[in-house]
């Protein structure tokens, strides 16, 4: 909640979203409420439901549940803001491979 407050007061996102994860659905009215005016640029997502899905494919696929681990584990969960002009355009698969 404390984030939302911080990234609102400094009037961010300018453009783009806020993804926002939680486990309790009766927050997502309260973190909504709290990014006030840009609340449509705000995105909640409920983890009870998400990783009950996830759990549920990673059963058909050999080596998923790793890669979902990878994903939504705090292993290099630090943020990094930056401007690269020469990726604008760019799918996001494009630019997964241009930083292996």
């Amino acid at each position: 909640e404390r984030t939302l407050v911080a990234l609102r007061t400094k009037q961010w996102p300018l453009n783009g979203r806020v993804v926002v994860q939680c486990c309790n659905p009766k927050n997502q009215s309260l973190f909504k409420h709290v990014f006030g005016s840009k609340s449509d640029r705000l995105e909640t997502v409920v983890v009870g439901k998400v990783v009950a899905k996830l759990m549920a494919n990673s059963l058909d696929e050999a080596g998923l549940a790793q890669v979902f681990g990878m994903m939504l584990g705090f292993d290099g969960d630090e943020i990094y803001c930056e401007t690269w002009p020469e990726l604008v355009g760019c799918t996001f698969r494009e630019v997964v491979f241009r930083f292996e």
